[in-house]
């Protein structure tokens, strides 16, 4: 957590489709009293998962708490990023719309004017599958202990871990680019690195074939230089 400030207090909110009580992370604007939360698995969450969590729904998150500012109070944020935050502010999510049964009845005849076709019957989109509390905490669970620092330890990759616990690849992408950092691991950095060095050598032999080129063409022209100089002594 930023160095010096208190822990957030851990407060009671009902959460996820059962809305039953859990525990929740809570900031406060220092400004206007608005509050944040963020439900938390456990008695806590690591702090600088926290901290950047409340940043990315556009809080400032000071050094001390007198210094937290929600996102219409941030005067870091633009107008447009303020109203994509403060929809954020509030991680419950809404409970489903009641979609109305599909309507497909005729329009009575009524003399004298023209029989209308039927009503065409109105088809709801799919609703997109949306990760439960349960698959939420098993991610989070799963990146926890598979990132570090710079990224994800060994081969691992949102893919792997989508596939190793059966869920769409693009659940893992979220939670990790939200709550951790970019979805990279130590293979790739390790293989960024020995490129890097590859092209640093490549460049390094380019300098020196230059360096050699213009040596040879130098040498060329001391030769021809020596021999114009051998054939004049010999025509003299």
């Amino acid at each position: 957590m930023t160095a010096g400030r208190e822990a957030y207090p851990v407060v009671s909110r009902k959460y996820g489709d059962d809305r039953r009580p859990k525990p929740h992370l809570q900031i406060t604007c220092a400004r206007c009293g608005t509050h944040g939360h963020l439900v938390i698995s456990g008695a806590s969450a690591p702090p600088a998962v926290a901290n950047q969590a409340f940043r990315r729904r556009g809080w400032n998150v000071g050094r001390a708490r007198t210094h937290d500012l929600c996102p219409r109070c941030n005067p870091r944020l633009g107008k447009a990023k303020v109203h994509a935050a403060v929809a954020r502010i509030a991680v419950d999510l809404p409970a489903k719309p009641n979609i109305p049964p599909e309507i497909s009845h005729p329009i009575p005849n009524i003399k004298g004017v023209e029989a209308l076709p039927h009503l065409v019957a109105i088809h709801p989109a799919p609703e997109v599958r949306q990760p439960t509390r349960e698959d939420r905490r098993r991610i989070v669970e799963e990146i926890s202990a598979n990132y570090t620092d710079i990224g994800y330890v060994g081969t691992a990759s949102d893919a792997t871990l989508a596939a190793k616990l059966d869920v769409p690849r693009a659940w893992v992408s979220a939670i990790r680019d939200e709550f951790f950092g970019p979805d990279q691991n130590e293979a790739t950095i390790g293989l960024r690195a020995d490129v890097q060095k590859l092209i640093q050598h490549a460049h390094s032999l380019e300098d020196r074939a230059m360096i050699l080129a213009a040596e040879a063409e130098a040498l060329r022209h001391d030769a021809e230089r020596i021999s114009n100089l051998t054939k004049d002594r010999r025509a003299a």
